[in-house]
């Protein structure tokens, strides 16, 4: 275990370099979150969500949510100024990638946003480095890199950049108390992070990465000294009684974390806030997995639950966005479904339904009945394991309804998880709406895989799905494509075919009686 650190005020630390490199590697992690249609307030939502959902005691009953309280603050400049100890000179420096930022806010009150979660674990294990990667250190210390397994709706070890991204000054806090505690490391646990730019200051080189806490040398009395920053602990810590006070902090001592982004960026409103979290986790709230309290300068202003967020989505987002929650808790929630099931092995979905009598069945729900369908695909494929091939087989559900609305785009669920935001899926649905859904198991194994470090997107051809599935691209276009499968399935049914209903499905793909243009599966979704 770590020696304990000497009494020392908690700061900023910022590392020199040491390692006398030739080579200057900036951070690009930023890039994986840039998007012409998502904000970086989505982003922060997204992820801060993801890893809470992933982060669920087990000490929660089974219908108990998730909760989670996103607060927009403000702070004085002469108590702001106090959380950058030992950043100041760093942010000004010449390359600094925040010197304008820092300049906008030297001597004004900060925004600040406080996202928290309870019914969850904190960030478990050792804060002390070891061969073993923590939650903790995953956190705070490590880029690109996760201790989260399969079953996790995250797993990159990225999301966390966009905590950073949010501030004018690329910086964090997060105070956290863990479910199981680790000896000699007692919560509750602040710590902060920062990532700028490689920079001077005067005749030494300081990394990009900072963290604020307390410095603990490790090679004292060695030329190139080192040193690593640990966490401030303790209830009756001055500087965690302070944090708690000056941004609202309403966890006493419940496990979880809370994460604190000080020196927003401009455009946050509560309003912004709550689009974006409806819009992106709509369905866990339906599905009574998660609450939502939204708070502006300590008061409540609503709580979002699976009673109010068909109501929340028609005042935020509008028809558009309620026609898509209404259709969720239909499909999904009361299963207002006739449910069918194919099993189609290693062939394509399209092929498969033009054997027998499903198409037919599916055509008698969707276009006669104008009721919901939801098919139920199992598929097989090999998974690769120490360079040899082992079958599996998994299922994923398609939910289809046609009706009088505007075009809509597929929801895409992974575990929960919807990872091909509506805004960036080129896969339209016209004058329906469609939910394609993987539960956890290996094909969501595989679809993880296949996405962007953002979970935004779906990239087929990606090396980690060819070097871990065979024909693995293929297993992650019958998901993408399987709504126009059933829709081409049925067409190909028609007698006197009603053309005019499935061309709401197919716009500017030519003449249906004709082939149906195929979709380019090897793109990005």
């Amino acid at each position: 275990m770590a020696p304990l650190s000497e009494a020392q005020p908690p700061k900023w630390i910022y590392h020199v370099d040491n390692r006398k490199s030739t080579t200057r590697r900036e951070s690009t992690l930023d890039d994986m979150f840039d998007s012409s249609t998502l904000s970086v307030y989505s982003d922060i939502v997204r992820e801060s969500i993801q890893n809470s959902l992933d982060a669920r005691s087990d000490l929660l009953d089974d219908h108990e949510p998730v909760r989670m309280r996103f607060a927009l603050g403000t702070l004085p400049w002469n108590k702001s100024e106090h959380w950058l100890g030992g950043a100041v000179e760093h942010l000004r420096a010449q390359s600094s990638l925040v010197k304008t930022g820092f300049h906008e806010c030297s001597g004004r009150t900060t925004d600040y946003l406080c996202i928290e979660d309870f019914g969850t674990i904190g960030l478990q294990g050792d804060y002390w480095p070891t061969d073993e990667l923590t939650a903790f250190n995953a956190f705070y210390r490590a880029e690109g890199k996760s201790p989260k397994q399969n079953g996790s709706r995250g797993s990159r070890g990225v999301g966390k950049v966009t905590f950073q991204k949010t501030s004018k000054l690329r910086l964090m806090f997060g105070l956290t108390i863990r479910e199981t505690e680790v000896d000699n490391e007692a919560g509750p646990l602040l710590m902060g992070v920062s990532t700028n730019a490689w920079h001077q200051q005067g005749s030494n080189t300081f990394t990009p990465d900072a963290q604020f806490g307390l410095e603990e040398v490790v090679a004292k009395g060695t030329p190139d000294q080192e040193s690593i920053v640990i966490p401030v602990s303790g209830h009756s810590h001055p500087t965690i009684s302070q944090f708690v006070q000056d941004f609202g902090i309403a966890r006493t001592t419940e496990p979880g974390l809370s994460a604190v982004v000080p020196f927003l960026k401009s455009g946050v409103s509560l309003e912004v806030l709550t689009k974006a979290i409806v819009e992106q986790y709509y369905v866990p709230i339906l599905r009574g997995e998660l609450n939502i309290e939204m708070v502006s300068e300590g008061v409540t202003k609503e709580i979002l639950s699976l009673d109010n967020v068909a109501s929340v989505a028609q005042k935020v987002g509008g028809d558009d966005l309620y026609r898509k929650v209404a259709f969720a808790k239909a499909a999904l929630i009361t299963e207002d479904v006739e449910s069918l099931s194919i099993n189609i092995g290693t062939d394509s979905l399209r092929l498969a339904l033009q054997q027998g009598d499903l198409a037919s069945k599916l055509r008698e729900i969707l276009l006669v009945k104008k009721g919901t369908a939801a098919l139920k695909v199992r598929l097989g494929f090999d998974r690769i394991e120490e360079d040899k091939f082992v079958r599996v087989s998994d299922e994923f559900c398609v939910s289809l309804k046609i009706d009088d609305g505007r075009s809509s785009r597929p929801l895409y669920l992974r575990e929960g998880l919807t990872v091909a935001n509506s805004d960036l899926s080129q896969n339209m649905v016209s004058g329906g709406l469609a939910i394609v859904e993987a539960q956890s198991g290996p094909l969501a194994n595989l679809l993880r895989a296949s996405e962007n470090g953002a979970h935004t997107q779906f990239q087929p051809r990606k090396e980690k799905v060819s070097t871990s599935f065979r024909s693995g691209e293929r297993v992650v276009s019958s998901f993408l494509y399987a709504h126009r499968d059933v829709m081409t399935a049925i067409s190909a049914s028609l007698g006197e075919k009603d053309y005019a209903a499935l061309a709401k499905f197919f716009p500017d793909r030519g003449d249906l009686p004709g082939q149906m243009a195929e979709a380019d599966d090897t793109g990005d979704v």
